[in-house]
């Protein structure tokens, strides 16, 4: 099993401390829910461990991370991704993969500054 990445930028990871990270990550894992809130929870969890630099492919679009995890640009291409996905074709996702994805861009708006509300 390869070593997980390790994001050396320091203790910020977009504009969230590696500690708030931490604890997102950890309650979306933990959290099991069932169903629509479930997969939304994944969503959460996929971008979190990828923002991490735990995971190598971003997970909306699956776009490398890069040795070192992502940086701010890739996380901003991924809510840019997301954003796609859910205006455009939102209706034709199923209801599981809409859920996913809605929750990745929770969680990546959120790490990057631009929403205040906690995935």
């Amino acid at each position: 099993m390869a070593a997980p990445l390790v994001n050396p930028h320091g203790h910020l990871i977009g504009s969230r401390t590696r500690d708030e990270v931490e604890r997102v990550l950890a309650r979306a894992d933990a959290e099991a829910g069932s169903g629509r809130r479930r997969r939304f929870l994944q969503g959460v969890s996929a971008a979190c461990a990828w923002a991490l630099g735990r995971t190598p492919a971003g997970p909306v679009t699956g776009a490398p991370a890069g040795p070192d995890g992502p940086g701010v640009g890739a996380m901003t291409a991924e809510v840019d991704a997301a954003v796609v996905q859910l205006e455009v074709a939102g209706a034709a996702l199923p209801g599981g993969a809409r859920d996913f994805v809605q929750g990745a861009h929770d969680a990546l708006a959120w790490l990057c500054g631009y929403s205040d509300d906690r995935p």
